[in-house]
């Protein structure tokens, strides 16, 4: 997650993003859950650890939805991972190579 993110990364920060992106969400523990079809459901929590802040999500999909719909959804998704962390996706695959390499 970007430095420049990590004041605001507060759980009503995420519950406000999901509703904007979503258009639902609610509390549940230390996460906030969310649908949009087909993705049946959404969890997203921050976690600190180490002086850092890092995003941490969890989906489940309708397996049965066709793929026009799912990447639909997969945009939706994307964009709620990109204002939640400040990252686009092509930009944290780099990440993600990067710490694999």
């Amino acid at each position: 997650m970007r430095r420049r993110l990590w004041k605001r990364a507060t759980r009503e920060r995420l519950m406000q993003l999901m509703e904007e992106v979503f258009g639902n969400a609610a509390p549940e523990g230390e996460w906030v859950v969310s649908s949009r079809y087909p993705i049946t459901e959404i969890r997203a929590a921050y976690v600190r650890k180490d002086n850092r802040v890092f995003l941490r999500v969890e989906t489940r999909r309708d397996q049965e939805a066709d793929d026009e719909e799912f990447l639909a959804a997969m945009r939706d998704y994307n964009r709620f991972v990109e204002l939640a962390t400040g990252y686009t996706a092509k930009e944290r695959k780099k990440l993600l190579m990067k710490g694999t390499s």
